[in-house]
């Protein structure tokens, strides 16, 4: 069985527009990943979108995707525009994964 299970906050497609929030067209969490490229997620602790962020790195590690997860402490969603030391480190960070996945 799969590990994602909708939260409240995915219950508004349904309530609001009666469909089914496990729809992939709807959140990317219950797609289908079995041959995904390698994926960097990048979070912060206080991000609101960071237990989306754990999710979705269990469904790609699940669906045998390889797949790293990096969350800087106390930071939020917008952390990467900000001008901040973890800012320049998640950037270094994504820079060393695009040249890792060069040919």
């Amino acid at each position: 069985g799969s590990v994602i299970r909708p939260t409240p906050r995915m219950s508004v497609a349904r309530d609001v527009f009666g469909a089914d929030p496990r729809r992939p067209e709807l959140s990317p969490l219950f797609g289908a990943f079995r041959g995904f490229p390698p994926a960097l997620i990048i979070s912060g602790s206080r991000d609101l979108l960071m237990s989306d962020a754990i999710r979705l790195n269990q469904a790609l590690l699940q669906a045998g995707v390889p797949s790293q997860l990096q969350v800087f402490e106390a930071m939020s969603h917008l952390m990467i525009w900000e001008p901040i030391p973890e800012q320049e480190q998640a950037v270094a960070l994504l820079q060393r994964f695009a040249q890792s996945l060069q040919v």
